[in-house]
Order: C-alpha cells, then sequence, then structure tokens
C-alpha cells in the first residue's frame, strides 16, 4: 500500500505525537511517585518498544520510511515461504509489503516492496528464474476498491510485468517456516505481536497507578 507524498507527512506527524503523549505520560507517572517505581519503568520501556514495532511496521508498509534492498527486515514466523529450484528462499513479509530472499543457509540476499495495497499476497517461482507475487483484492473502508494484481520479477527486484488476473483472491502456497531473526527484533515481524507487547506494558501503567497511586494520595492526605 503505498500512501501519497501528503498522506506520509501526516503519518510522520501522528506517530511523533503520539510518542510524544506516550513518553510525557510515563514521565508523569514517574514523578507523581515519591521514590523510583519499578514497575512504571518496566512498564514504559514496554510501552515504547511495542509502539515502536507497531508504528515502524505501519511507516513501513506506507512506504512513508523507503527501506534499501540491502535492508533486511526482521521477519520472524513466515507463511508461505517457497524454495526456488537452485535452494534459495523467498520470504513474503505480509505485515510490510515486502519480498525477501535468502541463500540456501539463511543468509540474506536481498529484499524489496511489493504494492500489496495493504492486503495478503503470495510468491511462487517459475523454471525461468522469474517470481511471480500474486495480490489480493482490497475493499478499502471508504468504498475505493484496489483490484489483485499479478507482478513478475527478476531474482534481482526488477519489474518485468504486471497484469490484473481473472480471480480477485490469491491462493496460499509455501510453508510455514520461523526465518532466522535475533529475538529481539521479532518485535518488529508482526504487528498482533508488537500491539500485544505494548498492551501489556499499557496494563503494567495501570497495575501501577492503582498499586502505588493510591498509596501516595494516602500519604499525601496523612501527612496534612
Amino acid at each position: 500500500m503505498q500512501a501519497n507524498v501528503f498522506t506520509h507527512i501526516l503519518l510522520l506527524l501522528f506517530v511523533g505525537v503520539l510518542f510524544y503523549k506516550i513518553g510525557h505520560g510515563i514521565v508523569r507517572q514517574i514523578k507523581r511517585q515519591k521514590r523510583p517505581n519499578w514497575l512504571v519503568g518496566v512498564s514504559g520501556l514496554v510501552v515504547i518498544i511495542g509502539a515502536s514495532g507497531f508504528f515502524a511496521i505501519l511507516l513501513v508498509s506506507t512506504g512513508t520510511i523507503p527501506l534499501p534492498n540491502s535492508f533486511e527486515w526482521p521477519a520472524g514466523d513466515v507463511r508461505g515461504v517457497v524454495e526456488t529450484s537452485d535452494g534459495k528462499y523467498l520470504v513474503p513479509l505480509v505485515p510490510v509489503g515486502r519480498l525477501q530472499i535468502y541463500d540456501s543457509s539463511w543468509r540474506f540476499l536481498r529484499g524489496w516492496q511489493v504494492d500489496n495495497n495493504g492486503g495478503s499476497f503470495t510468491v511462487d517461482y517459475s523454471p525461468d528464474n522469474e517470481i511471480f507475487v500474486s495480490t489480493s483484492r482490497v475493499q478499502h473502508r471508504y468504498g475505493s476498491v484496489d483490484e489483485a494484481r499479478r507482478y513478475v520479477f527478476t531474482e534481482n527486484g526488477k519489474l518485468i510485468s504486471e497484469l490484473i488476473p481473472n480471480s480477485s483472491g490469491v491462493a496460499e502456497s509455501g510453508e510455514y517456516i520461523s526465518v532466522p531473526t535475533w529475538r529481539l527484533l521479532w518485535i518488529f515481524s508482526s504487528p498482533f505481536l508488537s500491539g500485544g507487547f505494548a498492551l501489556i506494558g499499557i496494563l503494567g501503567l495501570w497495575a501501577a497507578e492503582k498499586l502505588y497511586g493510591n498509596k501516595t494520595e494516602t500519604g499525601t492526605n496523612q501527612s496534612v
């Protein structure tokens, strides 16, 4: 899903303001305590990490943050991985709209963005060393429709052709594989994982407010 320049600017402003609000809220909650609170600090860090993963996926998938072909995005568990005749692996990263290629030893070779309109896509491989990427038809909230597409790429990421297929869906293909990924970077592999991580942090902040906020207010009232 590629956005225009105005949308990119709005997304960056929105994410910037949101992170400011998150950071300001965490600092304010820490200052309310008479002594440092480990639960607030840890929960705040978890919220920031989770939110960073979630919005990084959003900004990359919309093209707001362009990635070079030499950049490896954390893959994690991926469905629809296809192995080529010479042992390479084609890895479709649907959340960020990116296709990455690895050699037979899972060393990253290259990757590039796929205009999947924010929907799902699958990959396939031909005996002629061509990569087929099929995207699904997407019905947006406000009525606009992005038709399904079928792209043909070289292994270097060069677009050969693009057409609108007769069917509007994509057929499941490939394998479900856990791509070797540094564990600390798994948070960037899925918006559900990063969103869940941020939610845990929010619950931690709420618990800290209930446990320690009341104690602080009680102590203040007693001193008065």
